[in-house]
């Protein structure tokens, strides 16, 4: 990738942070910068508001930092299954996706956290391309607003959310975001204990509902475009 630009902001200790300009990556709609994070009919252009942009980035970057950190201080076992007993964020996966996985599933789901945050950082829209990426941003949408609706986070991060183009309320609507980025909640449904099994492609459940790539084993296989 090309490198992106970026604006210095203030972080501890008095030192500069080096952040993507998503004021530059992500710009409104001139005509209509109500019309930020979803659909403008008159323009015909998907946009994602600048801040809702940064606020997503940050919690992919966190995410890609914490998960990362479960996985250097997880055990494998002699048959090299992850003990998920000390997982914090890796932890609040589907349980399914908690069963028997090995080094190399966990390593290849941290990596669509930090594949989402790069994509991001160089202006484009972080679309999922396979389940994997799908669960990883829902768990960044979530946390994003869970972050946002916490007055210390919110305002640990107000100078720097500060910096970039307002766009009214849809700097603050995860939902319409989250519906901008994300087809369906298919992935979500592996916490439903009503469709146990639901994983497996020959069940009623995942032929009823169409279904496709639950399994964790297919999380990583690529959407069809």
């Amino acid at each position: 990738m090309t490198a992106s630009p970026t604006i210095n902001v203030p972080g501890a200790c008095g030192h500069l942070l080096e952040i993507p300009d998503f004021g530059s990556l992500f710009t409104l709609c001139p005509a209509h910068p109500q019309v930020a994070s979803g659909d403008c009919d008159e323009c015909d252009e998907l946009v994602l508001s600048p801040r809702m942009a940064f606020f997503l980035w940050a919690a992919l970057d966190s995410l890609a930092t914490h998960t990362g950190e479960d996985l250097d201080e997880t055990d494998f076992t002699q048959e090299g299954f992850a003990d998920t007993s000390t997982w914090l964020e890796l932890g609040l996966l589907p349980p399914i996706a908690l069963h028997a996985r090995r080094r190399e599933w966990v390593e290849r789901f941290v990596q669509c956290f930090v594949d989402l945050t790069e994509r991001l950082a160089h202006g484009e829209l972080p679309y999922p391309r396979c389940t994997g990426e799908e669960m990883a941003l829902h768990m960044a949408f979530n946390a994003a607003a869970d972050q946002f609706a916490d007055g210390e986070t919110y305002e640990s991060y107000h100078s720097w959310y500060a910096s970039f183009p307002e766009s009214l309320e849809l700097d603050e609507d995860f939902d319409t975001a989250r519906e901008l980025l994300l087809e369906d909640e298919d992935v979500l449904l592996l916490d439903d204990i009503s469709l146990d099994g639901i994983e497996d492609p020959s069940s009623q459940a995942a032929q009823q509902l169409g279904t496709v790539n639950l399994h964790p084993d297919t999380w990583f296989l690529p959407f069809a475009s």
